[in-house]
């Protein structure tokens, strides 16, 4: 079951990809759970800071969900007679779809831009220090530009 080898840079990763995705629907966290996954000892996981501090995080989110849902409770009940509970599930199911035409608007773009030979790390740069900052205002002009419906991308006939 467990590995003799040393965690490698890829294994931090993949295991820090799992406590950040550990749902509070599962059983709750424990470093047995996490050496199950990883194959790797106790000892050798929690030799490395990241994994120790991302395993803290973890405990500590779903601590924090946990109580939240306790509390929630109470507050839903009154809300689940009305229709306001309705509205909600209306404005989500708006939320996803919206989420879903900007998550296929974007491929385009990406997909676009890469077959124009630019490649994603060149566009994904950090503004360069000492570069001029945008004010609130002008940010909010920039961005007016986009404030209307997303455009439909073209079927492939998938």
């Amino acid at each position: 079951m467990k590995s003799y080898r040393r965690v490698t840079e890829g294994d931090i990763k993949r295991i820090i990809g799992y406590l950040a995705s550990y749902s509070s629907q599962e059983q709750a966290l424990t470093w047995k759970h996490v050496e199950q996954f990883s194959k790797f000892t106790r000892q050798a996981l929690q030799s490395h800071s990241k994994i120790k501090e991302e395993f803290q995080s973890a405990k500590s989110r779903l601590s924090l969900e946990r109580e939240s849902k306790k509390n929630a409770k109470p507050l839903l009940e009154p809300l689940a007679s009305s229709d306001l509970l309705e509205k909600l599930y209306a404005r989500i199911a708006l939320l996803e779809n919206q989420q879903e035409l900007w998550r296929r608007r974007w491929f385009c773009i990406a997909y676009n831009i890469r077959s124009q030979g630019v490649q994603m790390f060149d566009i994904d740069k950090p503004v360069p220090i000492g570069a001029k900052q945008l004010a609130d205002r002008e940010v909010r002009s920039e961005l007016s530009r986009f404030d209307h419906d997303i455009p439909p991308v073209a079927d492939r006939g998938e």
